[in-house]
């Protein structure tokens, strides 16, 4: 089973997850703009939609910007932060399914740029890795990583990036929370080739020698320098379904 975000279904993660962040920052493929969908059925608990534009210096429940909040029946609830002014087509108390749009990407609220932020969290408020949700039971890649810095979407403006809010929402606690899943595996298993920065790059994940050395570092290959035998073993484990993701 696949969880999706965007109507679009072809998230690219711009932001990880991290102690800081405790979200995923999102964008549509080729830096794209897509609608926004309910990640499963829910009760909307709640909503701002009348934010009109981006504050970088706004703080607490105005970081978000527009935004939506939705409890769903398996102890998470789901977070959609800067959404497009506008855009927000529901509002508290409305019963939404799965694959519903309920908004657009926007740039409200301290954001620099259009892209969803992405939250999940249990019943009392304390974050998960969204990661861990948007992903298929087979261990199969759904959405594709790429550096933090990425070009500017061609049909709405500015830089795709974030800073960190300075507070969360009225309702939410921060607590102490775990890092990235070491669960999260890429795979290639069509690649039929003898090159590991071709094979990454074909399923849009960072080739460059600086993440090839923290994937080997977490795949447990020492002294990466990018030898021949060291790509072809990081590139076996990427075939079989058995690389581990780098954060």
């Amino acid at each position: 089973m696949i969880g999706h975000v965007l109507f679009s279904a072809n998230e690219v993660i711009t932001q990880d997850y991290s102690y800081q962040h405790q979200a995923l920052d999102i964008v549509g493929a080729g830096n794209t703009v897509s609608d926004v969908i309910a990640y499963d059925d829910g009760i909307v608990v709640l909503v701002e939609s009348n934010v009109p534009s981006n504050n970088t210096n706004s703080s607490g429940t105005a970081s978000y910007g527009n935004f939506i909040k939705i409890k769903h029946g398996n102890n998470i609830q789901t977070l959609y932060a800067h959404l497009k002014y506008g855009s927000v087509k529901v509002k508290k108390g409305d019963y939404v399914k799965k694959g519903e749009i309920i908004g657009r990407m926007g740039n409200t609220g301290r954001a620099f740029g259009v892209h969803l932020h992405f939250e999940v969290r249990d019943y009392n408020n304390k974050r998960k890795n969204p990661y861990d949700y948007l992903w298929k039971t087979n261990n199969s890649p759904v959405l594709t990583k790429v550096n933090n810095e990425v070009e500017t979407p061609q049909k709405e403006p500015t830089e795709i990036k974030e800073e960190i809010p300075e507070k969360d929402i009225s309702d939410a606690i921060i607590t102490e929370e775990s890092t990235p899943s070491d669960t999260t595996i890429f795979e290639n298993k069509e690649y039929k080739y003898m090159s590991l920065a071709d094979a990454l790059n074909e399923i849009y994940v960072n080739n460059s020698y600086e993440y090839r050395y923290k994937l080997a570092l977490k795949n447990e290959i020492e002294n990466y320098t990018g030898t021949n035998v060291q790509n072809l073993s990081l590139l076996k484990k990427l075939k079989e379904g058995t690389l581990k993701a780098a954060y």
